[in-house]
């Protein structure tokens, strides 16, 4: 099997895994207990936050842990709605639906979204931003540092110049981020960053919510005092120490690893293209600043769906970039929103790679896609 879907959820390690299992294993009390095992369980909560932080280019005091990247978004968009009910959010149309339906549910609260308009590479265009940050009292700007369906890295600096200038607060989602890059929390100086560690190897049901300053959101989960009182629950310290574990391979490993998916990225890009058919690189170009590891390829008047169907037949695994709803297909807003021409839309679906795929594996995927194309299978 090669499977391409790592932009979804990647694979865990085996030494992570019992690394959790470990965890399970041996601190097993609530880390909110005053005996020795709870005790000893805040102590182990307290390491994997303090190397969390430490991978992320920040300190443990700016570390807060969710169940998903999904619900340290909401907390962040629906905070800080909360918080400042009668100021407005922005964020862009080529957004994970974790943000936009985020914002869906302040605008049906009577809150204010604007939704702006990202250029054809997803990236988001200054001039409209600084514009409605000038016209309106703005609390939040929201937007994915790399997009998850393109690839495509947004320049994040002068977006936090322009969020200071007129004092809005800024939230990037992240998710895609650690497995690819190293990240600096503090250098960026930013507001907000979420991730989730089954993106770079670590167990599903982590989430991580990095916060600058943690009276400027409100609360969506009461209980407790857990996470600096502000998201109640008990830990799931497992996943806490497999996401610890994780990261840190990231860490130590990425410039190794980063170097082979560019490699393969690039033969896959050359095989289809001397396989002379039509198709197109949705997003940035692959010399700008994106990720080399996310490809959303489009094969002019093909059928997405059922060329998915049988390169998951050949054994290979890929994303579409289409989704369903209520049995009827409708186009990926992202790529609606980079404005893809009609004739690729249908045809688009996402690759996403990791390092432990060969030259061999992409050249393999290359040309079975490309057979596809040319035997008329998978036409409209």
């Amino acid at each position: 099997m090669i499977y391409l879907d790592h932009a979804a959820t990647t694979k865990s390690d085996e030494e992570t895994i019992q690394v959790m299992n470990d965890a399970t294993r041996n601190f097993f009390a609530n880390p909110s207990s005053l005996h020795d095992p709870g005790i000893a369980a805040r102590k182990r909560l307290n390491v994997a936050r303090r190397n969390i932080a430490r991978y992320l280019g920040t300190e443990k005091q700016h570390i807060l842990f969710t169940g998903t990247a999904t619900e340290a978004i909401n907390t962040v968009i629906k905070g800080t709605f909360f918080k400042h009910p009668k100021k407005t959010i922005i964020t862009s149309n080529v957004e994970h639906n974790a943000t936009l339906n985020a914002c869906k549910f302040v605008k049906a609260q009577g809150g204010h979204v604007i939704t702006l308009e990202s250029d054809a590479t997803g990236n988001m265009p200054l001039d409209e931003l600084e514009k409605v940050l000038n016209d309106h009292t703005v609390s939040l700007v929201s937007l994915i540092y790399a997009n998850n369906e393109l690839g495509t890295i947004i320049d994040v600096a002068p977006i936090n110049e322009l969020c200071k200038k007129y004092q809005a607060k800024l939230h990037l989602d992240m998710v895609q981020g650690p497995a690819h890059q190293r990240i600096k929390l503090d250098e960026l100086d930013i507001d907000y960053a979420s991730f989730a560690a089954h993106k770079f190897y670590g167990p599903r049901g982590v989430g991580i919510l990095y916060f600058k300053a943690k009276d400027t959101f409100d609360s969506l989960i009461h209980g407790g005092r857990q996470e600096h009182q502000k998201r109640a629950g008990t830990e799931n310290l497992a996943g806490i120490v497999g996401c610890e574990h994780a990261l840190g391979r990231c860490y130590h490993n990425i410039d190794t690893w980063e170097a082979t998916i560019r490699a393969n990225a690039e033969i896959f890009l050359e095989t289809l293209k001397k396989n002379n058919i039509d198709f197109r690189l949705n997003g940035p170009s692959f010399s700008d600043k994106r990720l080399p590891s996310i490809l959303n390829i489009g094969f002019k008047d093909q059928d997405a769906q059922i060329m998915a169907f049988k390169l998951n037949e050949a054994g290979i695994c890929v994303s579409l970039g289409s989704a369903c709803h209520s049995e009827v297909i409708e186009a990926s807003h992202v790529l609606q929103g980079i404005r893809v021409p009609e004739a690729y839309i249908d045809g688009s679906m996402r690759l996403s790679l990791s390092h432990e795929e060969t030259k061999t594996d992409m050249i393999k995927v290359a040309n079975t896609m490309a057979e596809l194309v040319k035997s008329g299978e998978c036409k409209k």
